[in-house]
């Protein structure tokens, strides 16, 4: 009966055994179901563990937070650092672990459907509704919802997440009577919250609710020890994806996956693992395969390091200008005195920013050899050359500089 098997496989089922039934076909099928889900676990469950000092204190940080499931967790980070990857964690080391973990992208609901997505709805509750729908609280009971961009929702759904954390109750949309909802709510943002909520974008009562325990994620940059095992972790996934036998990277590629600064973190990182993965020969992969920037692309290097330093600009500064200067860089980066918190509210302090040290690490593909413009070598070159900033030492409050170059009169010699 064909339209009975197309039925029931739209209704579920895994697969479709016509009378009379065979018992090693049958077998057969169901081994190969058990297989699937278990790899379906793997994938699920498979975490990298970072060994760089930032990865592992915040692993460390996580471990403390998981099992203390009644807290919200509101995880920071640039984009493509992992978010998601950090709030599975505190899923999968709490009390909720077999729980349901529901993932929301805020950034992709549609405004005047987000309540409904988030809450549910009633028949007939708008035009077009022709039967009542759960939504992801209700998906998420017991277990853990994840609200990814949170800074995207808009007043209105923002006041009803108010007060279904608070309540521990909410209301479907067009409905009357409000449903109990047990759930931990872990959300992520790259956005400055705290700026959202001067514009009037954010509730500050909900930014409190949501950030009752805070998590930093570190950009991968900031995490050179673990950018070689992390793209080894994701070829031993490429090769089960794309059913290849890659071995691992040549000692080239290696040099050029740990120079580069990684302005898309760890998001990018993947892609050029699995396109190298699929275009590698003779069962390595080698520089040309990554398609990275090496010693002699220093005009590439300079513009990717300055736009990871304009990111962490960005990131860390409480009012950034639209396009901050050389000088507006030199001054947040390097300036000792002036080192910020990249998460300002972290109690364990895991956000302390080195800005000089993380411009070496940037800066460490740029090779020695005398500059064709000034004849310097890079040896005698202070942290920001490579990305075309000013020497990176101290500058006083009173020095006396040219319009537009950022060198001190006494430093023109060196």
């Amino acid at each position: 009966d064909i339209p009975g098997a197309v039925e029931a496989v739209k209704r579920g089922a895994a697969d479709y055994l016509p009378k009379p039934i065979q018992t090693e076909k049958v077998l057969g099928i169901i081994r190969g179901l058990l297989n699937r889900r278990n790899r379906k676990k793997v994938k699920e469950r498979a975490f990298y563990v970072g060994k760089s000092p930032l990865a592992v204190k915040l692993q460390n940080i996580v471990r403390v937070v998981a099992p203390a499931d009644s807290l919200s967790v509101l995880i920071r980070g640039a984009s493509g650092t992992g978010k998601e990857y950090v709030a599975r964690q505190v899923h999968a080391l709490s009390g909720r672990a077999d729980a349901p973990f529901i993932a929301v992208d805020c950034g992709v609901l549609p405004k005047e459907l987000a309540a409904s997505e988030l809450f549910g709805h009633v028949k007939g509750a708008f035009t077009g509704v022709t039967e009542h729908k759960t939504g992801m609280f209700a998906a998420a009971n017991r277990g853990t919802l994840f609200l990814d961009e949170v800074g995207n929702l808009n007043a209105e759904v923002q006041r009803s997440l108010l007060r279904a954390l608070q309540e521990k109750r909410y209301r479907p949309v067009g409905g009357r009577e409000e449903m109990q909802t047990d759930i931990r709510l872990v959300a992520a943002t790259n956005e400055n919250l705290e700026k959202a909520i001067a514009e009037g974008r954010f509730r500050e009562d909900l930014f409190h609710r949501l950030n009752e325990f805070p998590l930093h994620v570190p950009l991968l940059a900031e995490c050179p020890e673990d950018i070689i095992p992390l793209a080894e972790f994701m070829l031993d996934a490429a090769n089960r994806e794309l059913e290849r036998n890659v071995k691992g990277f040549d000692r080239e590629a290696q040099k050029r996956l740990k120079a580069y600064p990684w302005p898309g973190n760890i998001r990018e990182l993947r892609t050029v693992v699995r396109r190298a993965t699929l275009l590698a020969k003779d069962g390595w992969i080698t520089a040309t395969e990554i398609g990275l920037p090496g010693k002699d692309d220093r005009n590439a290097v300079r513009e990717l390091g300055r736009q990871v330093a304009v990111g962490v600009y960005e990131h860390g500064n409480d009012e950034p200008e639209d396009e901050p200067g050389d000088l507006d860089l030199l001054a947040f980066l390097t300036e000792d005195q002036g080192r910020h918190q990249r998460q300002g509210d972290d109690p364990q302090g895991a956000g302390e920013f080195d800005g000089r040290g993380y411009l070496e690490r940037l800066l460490a593909v740029g090779g020695t050899g005398a500059d064709d413009r000034t004849g310097v070598v890079d040896g005698d070159r202070g942290p920001g050359s490579e990305l075309g900033l000013p020497h990176a030492e101290p500058m006083p409050d009173d020095g006396e500089y040219e319009e537009g170059d950022g060198v001190e009169d006494e430093d023109r010699g060196q």
